[in-house]
């Protein structure tokens, strides 16, 4: 018999074009916080945030670095990352209060779940669902 894994979630690392802007759109458009500002090994600014308990963590280009080629939404590999929300409709209703854009508004799926998807900087999708 083989031995159990055990894992914890730590983060979600996201390349940003505009790494003050993408710290802004998640700081003010979804109440990301704060967790430090640093220096990279590779000399590229980055900064760490927690949403949802989670880390988001966001690095610019390193001097000299060329931004990696676009990859699609709906091409192999990550595709997205969910946040669960208990009233989509309010959450929504705020979100595009404060300018956040969606991909696709909510929608009903399976046993009574909705989804959304907004589409953050460098077409960074998040799914955000409720459950029943």
């Amino acid at each position: 018999m083989s031995t159990p894994l055990s894992f914890v979630f730590d983060h979600v690392h996201i390349f940003c074009s505009n790494l003050d802007a993408t710290e802004r759109w998640f700081s003010e458009g979804m109440d990301a916080q704060l967790m430090r500002r640093r220096v990279a090994a590779n000399g590229a600014k980055a900064v760490d945030l927690r949403l949802g308990g989670v880390g988001v963590f966001l690095r610019g280009l390193a001097p000299g670095e060329a931004p990696p080629a676009p990859t699609s939404s709906s091409g192999l590999g990550t595709n997205h990352f969910a946040l669960v929300v208990s009233d989509i409709d309010s959450i929504v209703g705020e979100l595009r209060r404060r300018g956040v854009e969606f991909e696709s508004p909510p929608r009903k799926i399976g046993q009574g779940s909705q989804i959304a998807f907004v589409r953050g900087p460098d077409g960074v999708r998040i799914e955000l669902i409720q459950r029943p």
